[in-house]
């Protein structure tokens, strides 16, 4: 790799399916929440309901729906509080360890920067 290139060029190849897994992850999102939705609904209508009416308790559906929208929310909460602390640790764990073309220009920056700090105190 010339000086002048790039560390990026070399990684061309992968943009194509880089860019897709990306656009996919983020439209999978819509389809999980349609999913559960729908799979609340149908397990609703299958096998709570029958099941409540079969032992003389009747709840309405919209108390079902209360339920699920708390359960979300905790879930949400657990997500926010616990996972993602641990997903961007991981991350940056990720970024510093693997050769990674940002870190190198990070890197390249600082010791730029060191460069201009001892030129101005002599």
């Amino acid at each position: 790799m010339s000086h002048n290139q790039s560390p990026l060029q070399n990684s061309r190849k992968w943009l194509i399916l880089g860019n897709f897994k990306q656009v996919v992850s983020q439209i999978s999102i819509y389809f999980s929440v349609y999913s559960m939705i729908a799979t609340s609904l149908i397990l609703w209508h299958t096998t709570i309901q029958p099941w409540l009416l079969g032992h003389k308790l009747v709840i309405s559906i919209w108390w079902f729906i209360l339920l699920l929208a708390v359960v979300f929310i905790a879930i949400g909460i657990l997500e926010w509080k616990k996972s993602l602390p641990g997903f961007f640790k991981s991350w940056t764990q990720q970024f510093y360890t693997e050769d990674n073309p940002l870190r190198k220009d990070i890197e390249d920056i600082k010791k730029e920067l060191r460069e201009l700090k001892d030129s101005k105190q002599h």
